[in-house]
């Protein structure tokens, strides 16, 4: 008999009707979802669960029968019934065509089969078709004796850190360091001549065949003109004619005796054959370096190390050396030929050294990199980064920890490795308790994090810092009703209540507890009076009133403030009733005669200079469009704009302080993001601003504590993004640092001179230009911070009476200026090349393009100016006393506006967003944005 095999084909007729409906999706929530919208009878849905290939796989998908025609979502496919009980897509035909009575004789009875062209047939058992009161209803637990199981070994399901045996030390990581320059190379007894080396004669052959002997030569001699500094003559050995020729005992006592002055002179002519020999391996070296790199390196002569054991035997060879990065080699590990080599000479080699090492990083070699700077260059702070570059976290964490002291920054490169376990012990005697929680909640562990979050709550309590506090139980343990805690506890026993206030309202406003806010605000009028704190309740009380999403709140909180500004007004001095006026002016933006009579009641305050008329010389103006304060009178020292918004620093009763404003107007009360850090009153300040990466904001103490980094700022209706302060990774001490519009951080270190370092925005270290000493200006008054602007690929510096332009790339300039530098600000990152210099005493511009250079002074007689270039292209230079606004079109400057004013020292003046605005920013917290 023939046998022809069933199978499915496309449908070339129209498609059947549907009868039930797969949804491919395993989840059992879905299908219920799906089910829920059917206007059916729910408890007669059959449910047919479907696996996958395989006998062992999960369930993929599910065949949802309705008891009568339904109209299913989009992701659900058509089933048409072909045969009772056989269920095929509605597209689909039976080849070879067969009746509902002949394909149900071909397959057993009892089953409900579903048919899928590409999974094949399958057969469901009655016990097999669900309802959907079988998948909601709880499982069904059936007792099970365990009186006979044995106990076995328990192993952990997932590795938390592979950690060494032993900890590893200085000396023991080193000898894993080793790398192979040159390894290939030739082996050498002497450097290669170098081209157009003179050939010399006698002396020559003297050096090279017996330099060890002269050497000897140079120690016996020394030692012995040291052992014969006075040689007496015998009575009566001297000749003399007269009593003009003779001389008391004492003179005699200090004349060089005949054979000191004869040891003295063969020194010095042993000292200049060594002295010949030894530039003339400098110069082959420099050769060397320059044309072959790897193996001049095997012979490369240390510049800087301080550390030794004794001296050695004066040489006048350059031997070859171990390449390798040894830890152990630089403490110091045997006796220093220390060699007198000429200042021209050190900088060729500092030059080819760090170009070798930024060559080596670029090629991904951050080894052989880490070996240039550490043993040749003596630069361990450049070798650190170089190690975490690349990714040698361990290494470059032992360098940090054990020779740059540097232990936060030897955690963060154990945290980037992976090394959680050591990174937890590195961050716990830093007493970063809130990170180490961190970090075990990383490691699954939730019972050692929850302990450590514990023990950082403590800390800030200690700290009086309540609202990290209430930080922490809110977002890392989950617990909102204890934030409130900490934040009332704030509120009544902090030295910054209102933070605490402010806080407390915004968490409520999180949590969506409505009417816990509510109940707070109208509760706040007594407690303002009882404080003495209405003004800043009543201004917490009106931010409430414009931001609070529920109305009844709102309404409140009006209602509050109003009673404490009412209670409060006859009574406040005339500035505080200035302010008590404007904010109850807030609580109705709609009442303009509230707003008029307000202005009416309030004592007038002095009014402004008027500004000068513009003239036909000058026919724009400048104009001041409104001002905000940060309070704080007098404590601010340095701020710094990325866009539109404006970041503060300044030091209050030796603690530093930061704010946050905007050129709208809104400002973020001051924090104190470090209250444990001690400064001096007048220590400088630096900040670090990114165009585009705005989360995070370097800051830094010169020649002071470096600032962990810490969340200052959370996300609020006008500042959508949380803000990171403090020293970014990869950066040491800086004397000077700024950013450029990618992430990049450059910064400015004392390392045996002054050295520019490049990291990127995860710390690691892109290259090093060392800055001659030429260029920084021997003798000159060097302000601090260094005045410094990052464009592109340029680093511009301020050193002195001239501004130095450095570039990997390209060759260091110095332009010379009439008078110190004592700030620096560049034009927009896609501009013309504009750099405006702020002097001692006036201003100018730099044009530094592509093959021409122009540098033209301006506002000549203001005393130490801050200046900025805005997005218009205008150069801006300002005093306490004056504005003034030049044209820079053409390559020359042309003043069209100024402005006289009167106000505090200017602190900077930034660029905002609006090509025709900008910011000048005072010592006294006052930010005041104007318009040209």
């Amino acid at each position: 008999m023939l046998e022809l095999p069933v199978t499915l084909c496309r449908r070339e007729s129209p498609p059947l009707p549907a009868a039930a409906w797969l949804i491919a999706c395993g989840d059992a929530g879905s299908w219920l979802h799906e089910i829920a919208a059917w206007p059916v009878n729910h408890a007669q849905i059959k449910i047919i669960p479907l696996r996958g290939a395989g006998a062992t796989s999960q369930v993929v998908a599910a065949l949802l029968i309705p008891p009568t025609p339904v109209a299913a979502s989009r992701r659900c496919l058509p089933f048409a019934e072909t045969a009772p009980q056989v269920y095929v897509p509605v597209d689909a035909a039976i080849k070879p065509r067969l009746s509902a009575s002949e394909l149900t004789a071909l397959l057993p009875p009892g089953y409900v089969y579903v048919w899928q062209a590409a999974a094949g047939l399958t057969a469901a058992e009655p016990a097999e078709i669900l309802s959907p009161a079988q998948l909601l209803a709880p499982p069904q637990l059936t007792p099970r004796d365990w009186s006979c199981a044995v106990s076995g070994i328990a192993f952990a399901t997932r590795h938390y850190a592979l950690e060494p045996l032993v900890a590893l030390s200085f000396e023991s990581i080193l000898d894993s360091g080793r790398d192979n320059i040159g390894s290939d190379a030739e082996q050498w007894h002497d450097l290669p001549e170098a081209p157009q080396e003179p050939q010399g004669g006698f002396l020559r052959g003297v050096v090279q065949a017996g330099l060890a002997s002269a050497g000897l030569a140079f120690v016996a001699l020394g030692s012995l003109g040291k052992l014969l500094p006075t040689f007496q003559p015998p009575a009566g050995a001297a000749k003399g004619k007269g009593s003009t020729h003779r001389s008391s005992a004492s003179q005699r006592s200090r004349q060089p005796s005949k054979l000191g002055a004869y040891l003295a002179d063969k020194l010095a002519g042993v000292q200049k054959s060594l002295d010949d020999a030894r530039n003339k391996e400098i110069r082959r070296l420099l050769h060397l370096l320059q044309d072959d790199p790897d193996r001049g390196l095997r012979f490369a002569l240390p510049i800087g190390g301080t550390l030794h054991r004794g001296l050695a035997r004066p040489s006048g060879r350059l031997t070859e050396r171990l390449v390798n990065f040894s830890l152990r080699g630089l403490g110091g590990g045997g006796g220093a030929d220390q060699w007198n080599i000429a200042a021209d000479y050190q900088r060729q080699l500092v030059e080819r050294y760090r170009t070798l090492a930024n060559r080596e990083m670029n090629l991904g070699r951050h080894r052989r990199a880490a070996y240039i700077f550490a043993e040749l260059l003596n630069d361990l702070d450049a070798a650190a980064g170089a190690l975490t570059a690349g990714r040698c976290f361990r290494e470059a964490a032992v360098l940090y920890r054990e020779r740059l002291h540097r232990p936060l920054d030897a955690a963060r490169c154990l945290e980037q490795g992976g090394l959680w376990a050591e990174a937890i012990e590195q961050y716990s005697q830093l007493q970063m308790h809130e990170k180490v929680g961190e970090l075990y909640e990383g490691l699954e562990q939730p019972e050692s994090a929850r302990e450590a979050y514990l023990t950082a709550i403590e800390e800030f309590r200690r700290n009086d810092d309540y609202v990290d506090s209430a930080r922490v139980w809110e977002t890392r343990l989950n617990d909102v009703d204890q934030a409130l805690v900490e934040l009332e506890s704030g509120w009544l026993n902090s030295v910054a209540p209102i933070t605490s206030l402010q806080h407390l309202f915004s968490t409520l406003k999180r949590s969506g507890r409505h009417d816990d806010a509510r109940s707070r605000a109208v509760e706040l009028v007594e407690e303002a009076a009882e404080r003495r704190m209405q003004l800043p309740v009543s201004v917490v009380l009106a931010e409430l009133f414009e931001s609070y999403p529920d109305r009844s709140t709102r309404d409140a909180a009006a209602e509050s403030a109003t009673r404490i500004i009412g209670a409060r007004l006859r009574a406040a001095p005339p500035a505080e009733a200035r302010l008590l006026c404007s904010t109850l002016a807030r609580l109705a933006p709609e009442d303009l005669l509230l707003g008029r009579d307000a202005r009416r009641y309030a004592p007038a305050s002095p009014p402004p200079r008027a500004s000068i008329a513009g003239t036909s010389a000058t026919p724009l103006k400048i104009k001041a469009l409104h001002s905000m304060s940060l309070g704080l009178k007098g404590s601010w020292r340095t701020a710094a704009a990325s866009g539109d918004v404006l970041f503060a620093a300044g030091i209050v009763d030796g603690r530093i302080v930061v704010s946050r404003a905007d050129s709208a107007g809104n400002v973020d009360r001051f924090a104190t993001p470090w209250p444990k850090v001690s400064v001096l009153s007048d220590a400088e300040l630096i900040l670090a601003v990114d165009h585009f990466h705005r989360d995070s904001v370097g800051l830094y103490v010169v020649s002071g504590e470096t600032l962990p980094q810490k969340i200052v700022f959370t996300p609020t209706e006008y500042h959508p993004q949380s803000v990171k302060i403090g020293a970014l990774p990869g950066s040491g001490r800086p004397f000077g640092a700024s950013r450029g519009g990618q992430g990049s951080l450059w910064t400015v270190e004392i390392r045996d001179g002054f050295v520019a370092s490049c990291t990127d925005d995860q710390g690691r270290l892109i290259g090093t230009i060392p800055i001659p000493r030429e260029l920084c200006g021997q003798g000159d008054e060097v302000a601090i911070p260094l005045p410094m602007h990052v464009r592109n690929d340029r680093l511009y510096v301020g050193f002195g009476n001239g501004l130095v332009s450095l570039s990997a790339t390209a060759e260091s300039q110095r332009f010379e200026t009439a008078s110190p530098i004592r700030s620096v600000s560049g034009s927009h990152l896609y501009a013309l090349n504009r750099i405006a210099i702020g002097m001692e005493h006036g201003a100018a511009v730099l044009w530094d393009g592509s093959g021409h250079h122009r540098l033209i002074p301006m506002a000549s007689d203001m005393i130490e100016p801050v200046v900025c270039i805005n997005r218009g292209g205008y150069a801006i230079a300002a005093t306490a006393e004056r504005i003034e606004a030049y044209e820079t079109k053409g390559g020359a400057l042309k003043l069209v506006a100024t402005l006289d004013k009167h106000g505090a020292p200017p602190v900077a003046l930034l660029p905002v967003v609006a090509s025709d605005r900008f910011i000048l920013f005072d010592a006294n917290g006052v930010a005041t944005v104007y318009e040209i």
